[in-house]
């Protein structure tokens, strides 16, 4: 039995030693930082470092150097052991495409939230006589008809053409004092006009920030203008600019 306890021992010593040294307990790496890193650069810094990595995936950021790292899992000076791999995401070189839906017969409602989804954007809006008012009746892509199906680089516009119901409606100027970027562009499409020049002030770093503080033809409560007609924008991130907006919002929540 003395025997018997005396090589459990030793064997169950042997088993941990051997499994603390495959598993270098205790020692760790620090994950070096790939993002911003081109192909052959994260292959020297993994190999220096005793690690691997994996390409998963690959996005289209216009703002990021194409072919570069844009993300990494685990992320950057996080402890892990030699010979883990790095899940890296790369810029990729060419923009993604999507397929051209079918606007055609849908109302300017369904097709705005149809090309959301599919990641495009409304473009220019025109009227024609037409008995459907506000149907799509012909999409175009640069001056050109597009058809369904066909692959387009997305966040591309669409110009929509659409049917007035013969009768050269009006619509009511929106109030876009105070809406951000996005919500005065949302505003402008859903009232059947069109979104004119956006003039950012000398304040505005980040666009999606920045606020209305001026729009033309100015918002005066009551007023109506044609269907398709322009609006033009100005945005700041200047709160000085921006006083009496909350007011000017109350007039058209009446």
């Amino acid at each position: 039995m003395g025997i018997a306890l005396v090589t459990l021992t030793l064997i169950l010593w042997i088993t941990f030693k051997w499994i603390s040294t495959y598993t270098l307990h205790g020692e760790t790496i620090v994950v070096p930082n790939l993002v911003g890193l081109s192909l052959s650069e994260i292959k020297n810094v993994i190999d220096e470092k005793g690690l691997r990595f994996v390409v998963v995936d690959s996005l289209y950021d216009k703002t990021k150097k194409k072919g570069t790292a844009i993300d990494q899992d685990p992320i950057a000076n996080f402890n892990v052991k030699k010979n883990r791999t790095i899940y890296v995401t790369l810029s990729s070189f060419n923009p993604a495409k999507v397929q051209m839906p079918s606007l055609v017969d849908v109302s300017l409602r369904q097709a705005t939230a149809m090309l959301e989804t599919y990641g495009l954007q409304v473009g220019k809006l025109s009227y024609v006589p037409d008995f459907a008012k506000n149907a799509v009746i012909r999409q175009y892509y640069k001056g050109n008809i597009i058809k369904p199906g066909e692959m387009i680089v997305k966040e591309s516009k669409i110009d929509l053409v659409l049917g007035d119901g013969l009768k050269g409606d009006k619509v009511s100027l929106p109030n876009l004092i105070g809406l951000s970027r996005a919500e005065a562009i949302s505003r402008i499409v859903a009232s059947s006009l069109n979104v004119g020049i956006i003039l950012p002030d000398a304040s505005v770093k980040d666009s999606s920030l920045a606020k209305v503080y001026k729009q033309v033809p100015s918002y005066t409560s009551g007023i109506s203008i044609k269907v398709g007609k322009q609006i033009d924008i100005f945005i700041t991130q200047d709160d000085a600019k921006m006083n009496g907006t909350s007011d000017s919002l109350k007039v058209e929540g009446k």
